[in-house]
């Protein structure tokens, strides 16, 4: 698998779990795309360049370990709310239509 499709592969576990209101560590994304530890971070990375501008950032749930995020997120408050942001947004694109999504959050990602 390339590396955009690790990319793409990523970017969906991520909003799978966003949709479902859940969070993933770092270990269950190496395994489930096949990454060593070091690549992780760096993939997650290009998975958040990605995203639509205004949209939350879905690499918030992804932790370091269960209840601690990941490097970068500074306070716990500011990960949490996050968290909630993200869950909230994909939660109502996958139950919204176009519509309804764009006039709630501005913005309809791909």
């Amino acid at each position: 698998m390339s590396t955009n499709e690790k990319v793409w592969f990523l970017r969906g576990l991520l909003i799978a779990t966003a949709m479902l209101g859940e969070t993933l560590t770092y270990d269950q994304v190496r395994r489930l795309c096949r990454l060593s530890d070091r690549q992780v971070g760096t993939m997650l990375g290009k998975a958040r360049a990605g995203r639509p501008a205004g949209s939350p950032d879905f690499c918030a749930v992804v932790q370091k370990s269960i209840g601690s995020p990941g490097k970068g997120w500074g306070d716990i408050k500011l990960w949490i709310a996050e968290l909630k942001r993200v869950h909230s947004f994909w939660q109502d694109r996958a139950e919204l239509d176009n519509n309804e999504f764009f006039v709630k959050h501005g913005v309809l990602p791909l």
